[in-house]
């Protein structure tokens, strides 16, 4: 059976216009109607059947139209986007609906990308059940090295932290205060956080030596001051993510400017802040 063809009219069927990009789409104000209120809207008003639609592409529509009128009834791929940011625009639950549990079953999708979505529609199970999927704290570093769109960076890395604090404590031995790190590894971590290139401006964090103690220290947090940090979350993230000796080491972390088109800018000034804000005798910034 032929699909619909939404460029040209059809007596019973079609009975008003919507022009995307200057292309017009043939379709049913009552079908739309029913299960959209944006479209009840738009079609309520009585006179010129036609009406223009702003903010998304004419592909996209097309591909929606197709979902809608069941050229296909198959989420893909290379359709789900476009589905996704039509339904969302227009309100349509049950096309969400169905993509949210596409992106649950179907692995097909790059990892990352399937994380970008759920979260940029809200959809939590799902956000949450793909970190589950992760099973170590290499899985968690392998994500963090993919590059997020910065107005998601704050909260994927964030959650991606806590996943990875959560698997380092199930890992650690069970007489431990935490599980350590070396200096290599949270160097390496340091930098998936700010990916740092050769040539950029750095500045140097020193972590002062206890002698007297030689037990382990959490970065950030001092037992005598209990210096309260500026983005609490964060605080806890590091404190329970990043467990070192006390000794002096440097850090080299990268200025949060170089990486401003990457979104990792946010990520960076808090800990930056955080530094500042911390005694001398725990954290000194260089």
């Amino acid at each position: 059976m032929a699909g619909m063809d939404f460029s040209m009219p059809k007596e019973l069927v079609f009975d008003a216009i919507v022009v995307v990009e200057e292309r017009k789409f043939h379709v049913g104000k009552q079908y739309l109607a029913t299960h959209s209120r944006v479209f009840q809207s738009l079609f309520a008003t009585p006179g010129d059947p036609e009406i223009t639609i702003q903010d998304v592409s004419s592909e996209d529509f097309l591909k929606f139209l197709e979902f809608m009128y069941h050229n296909t009834d198959q989420i893909t791929a290379q359709n789900v986007e476009s589905l996704l940011t039509v339904s969302a625009r227009f309100g349509v639950d049950f096309v969400m609906a169905r993509c949210e549990n596409w992106l649950s079953l179907d692995e097909s999708m790059d990892f990352s990308l399937r994380l970008q979505l759920a979260e940029t529609y809200k959809f939590w199970n799902l956000f949450d059940k793909l970190l589950e999927t992760l099973q170590s704290e290499a899985d968690c570093q392998q994500v963090m090295k993919m590059r997020f769109p910065p107005k998601l960076a704050s909260h994927s890395m964030m959650a991606l932290c806590r996943r990875a604090a959560a698997l380092a404590k199930e890992a650690a031995k069970p007489e431990g205060a935490g599980a350590q790190i070396t200096e290599e590894e949270l160097d390496r971590t340091m930098k998936m956080l700010a990916p740092a290139e050769d040539d950029h401006s750095q500045m140097e964090l020193t972590v002062p030596d206890d002698n007297a103690s030689g037990s382990s220290g959490t970065l950030g947090d001092s037992e005598d001051t209990g210096a309260e940090l500026v983005e609490p979350e964060l605080s806890r993230i590091l404190q329970r993510t990043f467990v070192v000796p006390r000794r002096s080491r440097k850090l080299s972390v990268p200025e949060p400017e170089e990486y401003e088109e990457d979104g990792f800018s946010e990520t960076l000034e808090l800990f930056q802040e955080e530094a500042r804000s911390c005694h001398d005798d725990t954290i000194t910034l260089e």
